[in-house]
């Protein structure tokens, strides 16, 4: 063995080496040594670096666990990781749908309510394979496996649609989401949540808080990517139009609930070409099929479907969008960017039923307590008469609060 060498675990280091390394610290610094040392131990790229790192993270493994117990109750005592609401989204008793938007508001307006910086949102599966137990009929129309993916194409990139949120763990058994409950201590929410004893959450609570005066706005804000994206889709389906969106529910569960296509399309064909553009915006489940017949002529938003930051991003970008009350317009409620106008059809079926309404914290005949001057709900059926007649009163509306002439007015 040559003589310049010594073995360190079999593994040899030159005393050219070390040399080289003394020289290089004298010409650069000990600022260069730290930086070197602090590489090798997050990417090793030589043999000493990863005995080094080896040691370091052993030694530090040991001080965390000596005192770890101290940390935690330091935490506990002087709650200084409560800048952190931890929101448990428990599937046991929630359902993978757009009311996640609710439950999202919810835990945003709990934040601002305690003042913290940010929600954590921890995904709990419930006991049947995950989910919670539904009825009869709507397990045949959206099976698990459906909402399944859902969950991650639906319920997960809503949290994206939130500044205010700061990430997302999906727990892998109840038992898991139980130590992480015990972790939050007072900083869990919902407030009195336990896995073995979870609570669902109710949008009552939402509109219960507007009429009392306490803010929802702000909310939902789609990602700046998403804008530019939507931007450049616009650009070259629309040119200098305004975007006129129409979201349309062709759902197999209480179908008396869908939108009147018929009337939909004529209100399309009845809008000025050299203003407006219409796009029409599919349900998911029928989003791969040919579009019906009443609007293939029209523009159709084929990527909304599939990505909800896309969808968000094109409701804040149109000048106006229409639709019936259902689940994709939790979209337009929470984002105070959005102008809407929404029907709600007098179909006594399901959770359309004035009784479940009420229930709820509607009120017939009114928009939502927190909507903004261009928000509006009509409570009346989508026949083309009175789509138009609403749709001209928001215009005008817009004009009246820019004192613009609607033709001059650029896309929101």
């Amino acid at each position: 063995m040559p003589r310049e060498q010594f073995f360190w675990r079999n593994e040899p280091i030159t005393v050219r080496r070390l040399k080289d390394i003394l020289r290089k610290v004298r010409q650069r610094g000990g600022t260069w040594l730290a930086k070197r040392l602090l590489k090798e131990c997050r990417i090793p790229e030589t043999t000493e670096g990863i005995y080094i790192r080896r040691v370091i993270v052993g030694l530090y493994n040991a001080v965390l666990i000596m005192f770890s117990p101290i940390i935690v109750l330091t935490e506990m005592c002087f709650r200084r990781d409560f800048k952190t609401l931890h929101y448990f989204y428990d599937l046991e008793v929630s359902p993978i749908t757009f009311d996640i938007a609710d439950y999202l508001v919810m835990a945003e307006m709990e934040r601002r309510r305690r003042g913290y910086d940010h929600f954590y949102v921890y995904i709990v599966p419930g006991r049947n394979g995950g989910l919670r137990d539904e009825g009869e009929t709507y397990e045949k129309l959206v099976d698990p496996t459906n909402r399944l993916w859902r969950l991650s194409n639906l319920v997960i990139p809503m949290f994206g649609l939130f500044p205010s949120c700061s990430g997302y763990s999906v727990c892998r058994s109840r038992q898991q989401a139980t130590l992480l409950r015990i972790l939050a201590t007072r900083s869990a929410f919902p407030k009195t949540y336990w896995p073995a004893f979870p609570i669902g959450l109710f949008r009552r609570s939402i509109l219960d808080a507007a009429r009392r005066d306490h803010a929802v706005f702000p909310a939902m804000k789609s990602p700046e990517q998403s804008l530019r994206y939507v931007r450049q889709w616009l650009h070259t389906h629309v040119a200098d139009k305004k975007a006129v969106t129409i979201t349309v529910r062709q759902y197999g569960f209480e179908p008396l609930r869908n939108s009147n296509l018929e009337a939909w399309a004529e209100f399309a064909r009845s809008l000025d070409p050299d203003q407006y553009a219409p796009i029409f915006l599919l349900d998911t489940d029928v989003a791969m099929d040919t579009p019906p017949d009443a609007i293939r002529e029209f523009c159709v938003f084929r990527e909304g479907p599939w990505n909800l930051g896309l969808r968000s991003a094109l409701y804040e970008a149109a000048h106006i969008n229409l639709a019936i009350v259902h689940g994709p317009t939790e979209l337009l409620w929470y984002n105070d960017r959005c102008r809407y106008v929404l029907f709600v059809p007098p179909v006594n079926t399901g959770q359309s039923e004035l009784k479940t309404m009420r229930a709820n914290g509607f009120v017939p005949g009114e928009s939502l307590p927190f909507a903004t001057p261009f928000q509006k709900w009509v409570w009346e059926q989508d026949d083309l008469p009175v789509i138009q007649r609403e749709f001209t009163r928001m215009c005008d509306a817009i004009v009246s609060h820019t004192g613009l002439p609607d033709r001059e007015l650029n896309p929101a």
